[in-house]
């Protein structure tokens, strides 16, 4: 099988190419903070303190668990471990920065 010897331009468009696909599969980072003096966020408080469960192992479960959007209310379920986590994000995109206000801690 002959080898094809690629001349410059074609070295630098696979080059191009190889660039686009690294930007491709970025993603962009912000910022997560947890709102834990809005109101709604009690319930969730209560919750944890009942199950037993930190306010870093919400933050890890935020970030690792996988989630899913509720219909009916629009609010996001991340379920890690053995419990899950139920919160609405805000994005704040000018500051690169996550909001989420958690809800409620349930135990699966």
């Amino acid at each position: 099988m002959k080898e094809k010897k690629l001349n410059g331009l074609d070295l630098l468009n696979k080059k191009k190419q190889k660039n686009l696909n690294i930007l491709k599969n970025t993603c962009i980072l912000v910022k997560l903070k947890v709102n834990w003096e809005h109101k709604r966020v009690k319930h969730a408080l209560e919750r944890m303190w009942l199950r037993g469960i930190s306010s870093e192992d919400i933050i890890t479960a935020i970030r690792r668990g996988q989630k899913r959007k509720q219909t009916d209310s629009g609010l996001i379920e991340s379920f890690y471990s053995y419990f899950s986590v139920v919160y609405d994000e805000r994005f704040f995109k000018d500051i690169d920065l996550q909001k989420i206000y958690p809800v409620t801690v349930k135990v699966w």
